[in-house]
């Protein structure tokens, strides 16, 4: 069975859209969602009601609670730049996709996959997978051979044989090895961390096939202008840097952070 993993959406139906349209395009039966639907883009409700449309298996993110919880944004433990679009999300969704996000589970298992948002380990503190310690630590948390995860927006796995950090040729399948297991991030879709040297943005996600026990990381292109227009009219203004493109003025941005 093919299934799209998809992570930090984010707020961009442009992405979305483009990358639902490529997977099933490749045979794609079955969609998950590592969390993050919301936070940074302009249609925070047009993507959670997207989601729901799917009914497929989806984790909570941070951006998903911090958008669904009724506290002060001053007490959110965010980078400055991701609290424009907290609180946007907050304005533009309903009392019904705010409760639906607050539902989500932070860690959901099935026999073939366990998938998180952040780390598997105390996976509602938002910590990274992001060196080989951390990796380990996940390692030790995890009862499947493959685990899911987001939140860095890095495309690439960690194999647990050598603690050592793949990122395979985009496009290409990567068979996983016998006898070990892997931590997968099939990097963002709304707001992927891509090479600056990229003439245009890419969405990101992966496509595991169960059967033959491999997974490919696509890149999709997508309308980033119609995109930028959006936020405008969204009211927050547009930041190339912040969505991967250089600005006129500076050097190439380095991506939204996680």
């Amino acid at each position: 069975m093919k299934i799209a993993v998809l992570a930090d959406i984010h707020a961009n139906l442009h992405a979305f859209d483009a990358v639902l349209a490529d997977a099933r395009q490749r045979g794609a039966e079955g969609f998950i969602c590592l969390g993050d639907t919301v936070g940074y883009g302009p249609h925070p409700q047009a993507c959670v009601d997207r989601l729901r449309e799917l009914k497929v298996p989806a984790v909570k993110g941070n951006h998903d609670a911090w958008a669904a919880r009724r506290m002060d944004l001053a007490r959110v433990d965010a980078t400055p730049s991701t609290i424009p679009g907290i609180d946007l999300a907050r304005r533009q969704l309903t009392d019904d996709a705010k409760r639906w996000l607050r539902s989500l589970p932070l860690l959901l298992e099935t026999g073939a996959y366990t998938a998180t948002h952040a780390s598997f380990v105390e996976p509602g503190a938002w910590n990274y997978i992001n060196s080989p310690d951390t990796a380990l630590a996940s390692f030790a948390q995890l009862h499947t051979r493959v685990g899911f995860f987001g939140h860095t927006h890095q495309s690439g796995l960690w194999q647990e044989s050598d603690l050592h950090w793949i990122e395979p040729a985009p496009g290409y399948p990567f068979v996983l090895a016998p006898g070990t297991r892997y931590l997968i991030n099939p990097g963002s879709v709304g707001c992927p961390q891509v090479p600056a040297s990229e003439a245009a943005l890419r969405a990101q996600y992966v496509l595991f096939d169960s059967g033959n026990q491999c997974v490919t990381f696509i890149r999709v292109t997508y309308d980033v202008q119609a995109y930028a227009t959006a936020k405008e009219k969204a009211g927050r203004g547009v930041d190339l840097t912040e969505i991967g493109l250089p600005s006129p003025d500076s050097g190439p941005g380095p991506g939204c952070q996680p």
